[in-house]
């Protein structure tokens, strides 16, 4: 068996309308890259919500495709392991690059999503 990395996208609608999109990465250990995939899909239905934000507004969180799926070399995984990676034109990562500096948004919203799983256990699940 080997490790994995899936890349995912999560659809959040707020009231019944798409409202935004979450690119998601999680960590499957698999015997083969289709098992992966499968495992992958399972783990983020999984990680699906259903809340009401502060306007009471149902919020619902979907899985809307599992994107890719890549196999994690070392068996050892710790601090600083490479879990996931893709290949870009260069025409690409100039795009990223570009983006990257022109974007207001924080680069890191980590505390953000782990207040919202830390509540999720208020959150109704269907």
């Amino acid at each position: 068996m080997n490790w994995y990395t899936a890349r995912a996208l999560m659809r959040c609608d707020v009231a019944g309308r798409a409202h935004s999109f979450e690119e998601t990465y999680v960590l499957v250990y698999a015997d083969s890259a289709g098992d992966a995939l499968r495992a992958a899909r399972r783990a983020c239905k999984a990680n699906e919500l259903d809340y009401q934000n502060a306007q009471h507004e149902p919020v619902k969180c979907r899985l809307s495709r599992v994107l890719d799926v890549v196999e994690i070399v070392p068996d050892n995984l710790g601090h600083g392991t490479e879990v996931y990676w893709r290949p870009l034109t260069v025409a690409e990562g100039e795009r990223l690059l570009a983006a990257a500096r022109n974007s207001g948004r924080r680069r890191c919203r980590s505390s953000d999503r782990q207040a919202l799983r830390a509540a999720r256990g208020s959150y109704r699940r269907e």
